[in-house]
């Protein structure tokens, strides 16, 4: 059996794991996922999850859907929050979406 992957989040992105308001994370690139655990960890906590799938989306097919699987209200308050972490997010630029359940 492989080990799970291990990814970081912010603490309140595990915490909204944790309470069911968040079953995917977005990641900019096309990023394959080799098992079918993940682990999130931020600075002091982690949690495990059972990967559901992973598909790819450009930046401008995301949808509201989309923001609110990752937790967000709105797809506006997610393109902010990628546009945080990935500066210079152009509409073709690819992101992988990775679904889970804990």
């Amino acid at each position: 059996m492989s080990t799970p992957a291990r990814m970081r989040l912010l603490p309140e992105y595990i915490e909204a794991i944790r309470e069911g308001r968040k079953t995917t994370t977005i990641r900019i690139g096309k990023r394959g996922v080799a098992t079918s655990e993940l682990i999130f960890e931020s600075v002091a906590n982690s949690i495990k999850v059972q990967v559901i799938s992973v598909y790819y989306r450009k930046f401008s097919e995301l949808t509201e859907a989309d923001a609110q699987k990752d937790g967000f209200n709105t797809l506006q308050e997610l393109e902010v929050a990628l546009n945080a972490f990935y500066p210079n997010i152009k509409p073709h630029t690819l992101f992988t979406v990775i679904e889970f359940r804990v």
